[in-house]
This record gives C-alpha cells, sequence and structure tokens, in this order.
C-alpha cells in the first residue's frame, strides 16, 4: 500500500513527459496547438470565443495567459499542468475499482504515458482535458452505485456536466457508458446516473451552443455508418480492441459491471465501423481500456510488479517517442515572417490554409476564414522536410484560388506571399 498521498508524486512524471513535449521547440506542436492560444487571446481581449467550441477548456487556460500575457507560453505552461491532473481521478478510480494502490499508480500512468494521451495532450487538448472529467465521473459513479450517498451523486453529476463543457466526444463515451452501466446493473442508482448524463445529452441537442454546437459531429457519425462508410485499421487500433476484449472477460470472471460497461463502450468505440477520420479521433481513448486493463492485471497477480514495471515502460515508451516527434506545422522562419507581415499590415487578412491561419490568429485578431470583407489574402509554404522549399511555387490549389480571387501580390518573402484583394 502507499500510505497517504505519497502517490500524488508519480504527478510529476506525466507533468514532466508533457512539459518535454511542449518545449522541445520555442512553438506549439501540431495543428491545434496554435488554436488554443488563438482561443485564448481572443477570451482575453473580447470575453467570449472565436470559434464555437465546447467552452471549459479555453477558460480553464485563460489564467496562465492572464498571469503571462503571452498565448504561447500559456499554452506551453498550462495544458502539461491541468492534462497532468488526469493521474488523480484515474488513480482514485483505479483504487477503488480493483482495491489496489500499485495497481492504480500503474493503471494511472499508463493512461497519462501512453501513446494515445500523449496524442491528445500535444494536439487535441478539449480531449485530453475531458478525460479528468471521465475518470472523475467514473470514480463518482462507481462509489454511488456501491454506497449511494448524496455527495456521490452530486460528484458524478457535476462530473459529466463537466465532460459535456469540455469535449463531446468524451461526453459521448460517458454517456454511452452509463447507459451499458444501467443496463448491466439493472437497479435504481444505475438507472439514476444514466438518466442524468441523458438529460445533459438532451440538453445538448435543444440548446448546441452550450457546445459550440459540436452535437452536429455526432450526428454526422451516425448517418456515416448508416451508410455504411468503413475506415482501415492498424497496430495502433489493435490495442484498444484488445484491452476492450479483456475488460470483457474480467467482467466474465469478476462480475463487477464497470469492467463490463467500460469494455463494451470501448468496444464499440475500437471497432472498424466508422471513417476513417472517425477511427483516429476514436483510437485516441485508447488509453482508457489499455489502463483499466493493466490497473486490473496487477491487482488479479498480487506480486507481479516486475512485469507491471515492464508494461509499464513499454506503454510509457510510447508516449516518449511521440513526445520526442511531435512538432509545429510551422518553422520559426515561416512564424517570424508571418509576424512581420501581420503587424504592418492591420486591415483584415484573409488566411485560407487552416494550418497557417491557427498561427494567424494566434499572433493578429484581424485574421478571417473568409476572402469576404478582407483586404488581403496570405499564403505561407513552411519549411519542413518533405514540403515545398523555399521560393517553390505556390500549389495548385493556392494558385487557383489566387486566380478566382483576382489577387495582386503586394509582399514577397522566402515562405509567405501577401496579396492585394482585388476592389479593396
Amino acid at each position: 500500500m502507499v500510505k497517504g498521498i505519497r502517490w500524488l508524486l508519480f504527478l510529476i512524471i506525466p507533468l514532466a513527459l508533457y512539459l518535454y513535449a511542449y518545449f522541445r521547440t520555442p512553438l506549439l506542436p501540431l495543428i491545434d496547438g496554435p488554436y488554443y492560444s488563438a482561443q485564448v487571446s481572443w477570451i482575453a481581449r473580447y470575453w467570449t470565443l472565436r470559434h464555437p467550441d465546447p467552452p471549459l477548456t479555453f477558460y480553464l487556460l485563460l489564467p496562465f495567459y492572464l498571469a503571462t500575457g503571452d498565448n504561447i507560453l500559456a499554452v506551453k505552461v498550462g495544458v502539461p499542468m491541468i492534462s497532468s491532473l488526469m493521474f488523480v481521478p484515474a488513480f482514485m478510480y483505479f483504487r477503488e475499482v480493483d482495491g489496489d494502490d500499485e495497481a492504480a499508480i500503474l493503471g494511472a500512468l499508463a493512461l497519462t504515458t501512453s501513446y494515445y494521451t500523449v496524442r491528445l495532450v500535444t494536439d487535441f487538448v478539449k480531449n485530453a482535458f475531458g478525460l479528468i472529467w471521465v475518470f472523475s465521473w467514473l470514480f463518482f459513479s462507481l462509489k454511488y452505485g456501491r454506497e449511494g450517498g448524496l455527495r456521490n451523486l452530486v460528484g458524478a453529476t457535476i462530473s459529466v456536466l463537466l465532460v459535456m463543457l469540455t469535449h463531446i466526444l468524451d461526453f459521448g463515451f460517458t454517456v454511452g457508458f452509463s447507459i451499458l452501466y444501467a443496463l448491466l446493473r439493472r437497479d435504481r442508482r444505475a438507472m439514476t446516473l444514466a438518466s442524468i448524463s441523458s438529460a445533459f445529452l438532451a440538453l445538448a441537442f435543444l440548446q448546441p451552443w452550450i457546445v459550440g454546437g459540436d452535437v452536429s459531429k455526432g450526428v454526422a457519425l451516425v448517418e456515416q455508418v448508416a451508410e455504411g462508410e468503413v475506415g482501415s485499421s492498424g497496430l495502433l487500433d489493435l490495442v484498444p480492441l484488445v484491452s476492450s476484449l479483456l475488460l470483457l472477460w474480467s467482467w466474465y470472471k469478476s462480475k463487477e459491471p464497470m469492467h463490463g460497461s467500460l469494455g463494451l463502450v470501448s468496444l464499440l468505440f475500437s471497432l472498424p465501423f466508422y471513417g476513417r477520420g472517425w477511427i483516429m479521433r476514436f483510437r485516441n481513448l485508447g488509453g482508457i481500456p489499455l489502463s483499466a486493463v493493466l490497473s486490473r492485471g496487477k491487482a488479479e497477480v498480487g506480486r507481479g510488479r516486475i512485469l507491471a514495471v515492464l508494461a509499464l515502460v513499454l506503454v510509457a515508451s510510447s508516449g516518449f517517442t511521440l513526445s520526442s516527434t511531435v512538432r509545429p506545422t510551422v518553422d520559426m522562419a515561416t512564424f517570424n515572417e508571418m509576424k512581420y507581415i501581420l503587424d504592418r499590415y492591420r486591415s483584415p487578412i484573409f488566411v485560407p490554409d487552416v494550418k497557417i491561419r491557427y498561427w494567424a490568429e494566434t499572433l493578429s485578431f484581424d485574421v478571417t476564414s473568409t476572402p469576404e470583407g478582407a483586404s488581403y489574402m496570405l499564403i505561407c509554404q513552411p519549411s519542413h522536410p518533405g514540403s515545398l522549399a523555399k521560393g517553390s511555387a505556390l500549389p495548385s490549389k493556392a494558385e487557383a484560388l489566387v486566380r478566382r480571387l483576382r489577387a495582386q501580390p503586394v509582399f514577397q518573402g522566402e515562405r509567405c506571399t501577401l496579396f492585394k484583394m482585388r476592389g479593396r
């Protein structure tokens, strides 16, 4: 057993991993990194979101921006610090369901250091923050199912509300779990939990602005499955699938409905019944069944510390490898050139490439996603291995867009070209 709260010291491991991933570069990793910095600076000025989205993640990051005055640094520090906190509810849930502190530490570390979670933390930040509330909901639901009590019911209710306000995929996972849990337990407490989560789902459909209109993505998924669109699977998709099946085996042996519900909902998210984009999204929740299986396995084996450590090293190495390779979508030369242009030209600027636009929005409040009302258009070609070399011709799509809008170049840099929109 781990005495007192010493288990909290293990939280340093995912925090260090996430900080390493973010501070390897002066910029932010992958596509969505600058999206969060742009949203936070917009909120600080206008107290509303620049782009419709479930709002909680951005308001949690806001204090870091107010404290630093730098929207990039705010994300670099805020995302690792908040994301690493998912270790706490994950540990509490695994300790409660498996009754073993060491197994709970193994499960929580497997969750926070796995490839799947590092992928969320470095790109799909809302999804990562949502896992904090998912495991908080699992913990309070398990406690309420076993003990009852108003405190546990309120904890579960607040948790599912926070999931809804953070990320629609995490919310869908929680709702699906609650319904399956009610079907497996078939008692009043489980039905109460399912009713509460279903009520919040109905609220999201009736008032979609609360979740930034994200419920439409769920409708699109159902339509895609109904049309029979199926994506391909790979090794990264097999790990969650196998973990889900092992959880179902654990449920068969232990009769614990939590294992059964988690195994079933994870299995539904792991099957290749969806388009490629959805499979990628669902795959990134693979840390949930994987961590649950490792925690349960350690609790059943008991003294198998060496095997537990080896399993954790294998899982964590995948997360470390990913954190060592993630990089921004632009290089520093492109970033600095964009900053020079956006500082010099203070009129609405249309940026067609979303990867460039998020960086432009990080640097300026004058960036638009449509040409209507824009005075200029900005096109950049970052220099990365495998991308276009500097000074090369515009990509065919960009060139076609320039001709269609009849835009004329007014600034030509090594990475970026600024065009004047015709008649503006």
